[in-house]
């Protein structure tokens, strides 16, 4: 079971690191994603919506672009990131 949340986790990183920089010109690194994380964790994000029971948005300041973060609660990543122009929320 861990080595599936695990393998999960990358995924969603990968994933996320693919549509920053589809979305925002944004090449994200590993460590860049686990400090847009800890900025989520740390309560620093601008705003937030809960989405789903597990999932909420966040609008998250990081190098000098609002980046709009879906973060996964139960594996605490984050999974995606939606265009700027998104307002489902």
């Amino acid at each position: 079971m861990i080595n599936q949340i695990s393998t999960r986790v990358k995924a969603q990183h990968k994933h996320a690191a693919r549509r920053a920089k589809e979305r925002y010109d944004l090449k994200l690194t590993k460590s860049d994603i686990i400090q847009i994380i800890s900025i989520i964790q740390d309560r620093k994000a601008t705003a937030s919506k809960k989405l789903t029971n597990k999932r909420t948005m966040h609008i998250v300041k990081y190098k000098d672009k609002e980046l709009k973060a879906i973060y996964d609660k139960r594996r605490h990543s984050i999974c995606t990131f939606m265009p700027a122009n998104w307002k489902k929320y």
